[in-house]
């Protein structure tokens, strides 16, 4: 077994023909060139090798083994699409936690393989929801944003900004590029550090964009806490936006009157405050009723009212103004309000079909037993005592002067003492079309 003597181009001959181990300058001129050719062929072969990989990734031979090892290739790409929606956390404007994360969907399916990131640029409803946290944003972020969206194709976008709402130019254009596409809108205010004195005279939202949101149904407003924010300032998206079905405010109050009334044609749904505050947190999301002073709303189905803070005149006046075909209330009304008041408020809303009596009801459930041809297409009743004083006589005689479909009971102390609620079994056995029903929901 002799040893074979190194090749040429061998590592061993080319370590002994390195000059730095005293070989001739001569051969080292000789060879220098085979061994730089060598390298740059090697080179070329490589690159080579890689373009034939990516075409081959690309081909159909490449399709074909990876649909006999991935079980989602196998799927047609309605399914595929499904798969990665039901992936998507909850776009609803109060849980939206969709923003351009690369670790959580859609973002992460784009680096798993080509594939999936075909299927989710295949997917607009998967971009058609964003969360944008308004702190200093770089334009690079604003323009990421606008890729996103531009992914959603025709689909109705829905838009939620969290933070210190200061809209710079950049966010400002983007609304205003999407304006015709935008369909449900969110802010949510927080303060820009915490104890910091505000300015209430100043907007902490410039919202004097000049930006008509032709297609929005949908406006969420809350504040992060009970008169944390001005309302007075979001007023303009209300008007810029004619199509506009539902409003919600949470801890919007007024520190100005000095502003014009509005007439909207389209508004349905109007709330005012969290409508079941049933934990500590949404207990405080409390608004001012003071907007409906400026307001007439000619196509209000529903509304919330939680701080009735402006004076029974003033909402039968709204009511007038507006006359509108309202079916559902949610009101709080104050212990000092007396029963012929209520009564005549009761008069201007004879289309009313849902009611819900926040804190003192005795009041008004009194005027409605007494008074059967009051609110004459009432059919589902709610009350929320703020204190366990059940009245049960008062509860028997409104539900035999009414043929309600359901009567609710809604507390957040204690359910009613025993005697009320075998009185209430007792009329419910007898009334076969009544749904009765007692909830209690602990703080």
């Amino acid at each position: 077994f002799g040893r074979k003597s190194p090749s040429p181009h061998s590592p061993a001959s080319i370590f002994k023909l390195h000059p730095s181990q005293n070989t001739s300058g001569t051969l080292w001129e000789l060879f220098y060139p085979q061994l730089r050719g060598r390298i740059d062929a090697l080179s070329s072969a490589i690159e080579a090798q890689e373009r034939m990989l990516q075409d081959n990734r690309s081909s159909d031979a490449y399709r074909d083994l990876n649909f006999s090892v991935d079980p989602m290739a196998r799927l047609p790409l309605e399914l595929q699409s499904n798969i990665f929606l039901r992936c998507i956390p909850d776009s609803s404007p109060d849980n939206m936690k969709t923003k351009p994360d690369p670790n959580v969907p859609p973002m992460v399916f784009m680096a798993v393989s080509r594939m999936w990131r075909d299927i989710a640029l295949a997917t607009p409803r998967l971009w058609a929801a964003l969360r944008m946290e308004l702190l200093p944003r770089s334009e690079n972020f604003v323009e990421l944003c606008r890729r996103w969206m531009k992914r959603a194709g025709c689909y109705p976008l829905t838009l939620a900004f969290h933070g210190d709402l200061i809209v710079d130019r950049h966010v400002s254009d983007l609304l205003d590029e999407f304006s015709m596409q935008l369909h449900h809108l969110s802010f949510h205010v927080a303060p820009t550090a915490v104890g910091e004195d505000r300015d209430y005279g100043a907007p902490q939202v410039p919202l004097s964009l000049n930006v008509q949101f032709t297609c929005l149904e949908s406006l969420t407003i809350h504040g992060e806490d009970k008169g944390s924010s001005d309302a007075l300032e979001y007023v303009e998206l209300i008007h810029a936006a004619p199509a506009l079905l539902e409003c919600d405010l949470r801890n919007m109050f007024f520190h100005s009157d000095d502003w014009p009334s509005m007439a909207h044609s389209s508004l349905q749904q109007l709330r005012l405050g969290c409508p079941w505050p049933w934990n500590a947190e949404s207990c405080q999301a409390e608004s001012s009723a003071t907007i409906l002073l400026h307001l007439t709303l000619s196509a209000l189905r529903g509304l919330y009212v939680t701080e009735f803070d402006i004076k029974m005149q003033e909402f039968i006046a709204f009511l007038i103004r507006s006359s509108p075909p309202l079916d559902t209330l949610f009101i709080s009304f104050p212990r000092y309000m007396s029963a012929q008041v209520i009564s005549d408020c009761f008069q201007h809303i004879p289309t009313l079909t849902s009611l819900t009596l926040d804190g003192t009801y005795l009041p008004a459930i009194t005027i409605l037993a007494a008074y059967p041809n009051l609110l004459p297409n009432l059919h589902h009743l709610t009350i929320q005592p703020v204190f366990p004083n059940w009245h049960c006589d008062a509860m028997m005689d409104v539900l035999s002067a009414r043929l309600l479909k359901s009567f609710r009971i809604r507390h957040a102390i204690s359910t009613p003492d025993e005697d009320t609620i075998f009185a209430l079994q007792a009329f419910a056995r007898g009334h076969d079309e009544l749904q009765l029903c007692i909830e209690y929901f602990p703080a």
